[in-house]
């Protein structure tokens, strides 16, 4: 924002000595309000306003054409501004994916019942920023306001913007590197998981630094844990020890070794918990063949099937040939009273 700001101001400043026009938006607040309306009357509009800001930040664009640009946005802004929304607006979610009950949506909207609800302006804007063009479960979600003509929602509060992965706990095994730290199951989700896979012999193909294959093997599974990175699997060899549990560790690709386990231990429980790629990955839609890289065939060997997978991750791209139920497994509330999606848990059972 501070980069496009100056550039805009210097391009305006340039158009008024050449034309003689004064802007209107020399205050920075001004515009920044109008950058950020959770719900633009005319989202078309305000796509192209910061489409060129961009070029005037990074087009390199001789001075006279900048000043135009900058005059373009200027005119823009003026309309774009509108008056801002005071009482309560008409607020509806839509586009909730298949398995998303009652419980699931109240929780993510803070909000008791289905909507649409009645909400004050500010809470209506912080509810556009954290759910409007969320991918759940390979669904896009909406948040539709009802607003008079010629009004927006005021911008978020600073607060509301920021929704990072919720935690600060301290994590439950000893031994994780920069990825683990991210991408540890919870210890109480890691033992609920574990209860979905009843054994005797359970295969982890991603065991990472083991966070899952422990808690299975604390749960009395005997479980044969995969990864690739011989790094990873130091550390889910450390963890094993520390916390007093046995598991069969494995280095290798799980596509390889996979049809090789599964036919020495035929009807074994799988769990897949495939990398998904760091911070701010959740959020980017992904299938089945993209997140897991396994063939389907594999799966005709083993018992029940259990992926944790993204919350952006396309429910409809599961392998056929099972039957497949879900959870959209949420955080508990922040300071808002919403809480957010961390992953949805997929288990396979054959048919």
């Amino acid at each position: 924002m501070a980069e496009g700001w100056r550039a805009f101001q210097r391009a305006l400043r340039a158009y008024g000595r050449a034309t003689g026009a004064r802007g209107l938006h020399a205050d920075r607040a001004a515009l920044e309000r109008c950058l950020d309306q959770p719900a633009p009357e005319d989202p078309a509009a305000l796509r192209a306003v910061k489409a060129d800001l961009r070029e005037l930040v990074h087009g390199g664009l001789p001075e006279g054409a900048a000043g135009e640009v900058a005059a373009r946005v200027d005119a823009a802004l003026r309309v774009l501004g509108g008056e801002v929304a005071t009482e309560p607006v008409r607020v509806a979610v839509e586009g909730w994916p298949p398995g998303a009950d009652a419980g699931l949506r109240a929780a993510l909207v803070g909000r008791p019942g289905g909507g649409p609800w009645m909400l004050p302006p500010e809470e209506a804007a912080a509810l556009v920023r954290a759910l409007d063009g969320q991918v759940l479960g390979g669904a896009v979600l909406a948040v539709r306001v009802a607003l008079a003509p010629g009004q927006r929602l005021p911008a978020p509060a600073r607060e509301a913007r920021d929704r990072s992965r919720r935690g600060g706990e301290t994590p439950w095994l000893p031994h994780l590197d920069e990825e683990g730290a991210y991408s540890l199951t919870p210890q109480d989700l890691a033992r609920r998981q574990a209860a979905l896979l009843p054994g005797p012999v359970v295969v982890d193909a991603f065991c990472g630094c083991g966070g899952n294959a422990i808690a299975l093997a604390l749960a009395g599974r005997r479980v044969i844990a995969v990864e690739r990175d011989p790094g990873r699997l130091a550390l889910a060899r450390r963890n094993a020890r520390a916390l007093g549990a046995t598991l069969e560790l494995v280095e290798g690709d799980a596509r390889a070794l996979l049809p090789g386990i599964l036919a020495r231990h035929p009807g074994a429980d799988l769990l897949l918990d495939p990398p998904w790629g760091g911070p701010g990955s959740a959020g980017r839609p992904a299938g089945w063949s993209e997140l897991v890289a396994l063939p389907e065939a594999l799966l005709a060997a083993c018992g029940r099937v259990l992926l944790k997978a993204p919350r952006a991750f396309s429910l409809a791209s599961l392998p056929a040939g099972r039957s497949w139920t879900w959870t959209f497994e949420r955080t508990a509330p922040g300071a808002d009273g919403r809480a957010t999606v961390a992953c949805i848990t997929c288990l396979g059972v054959p048919r």
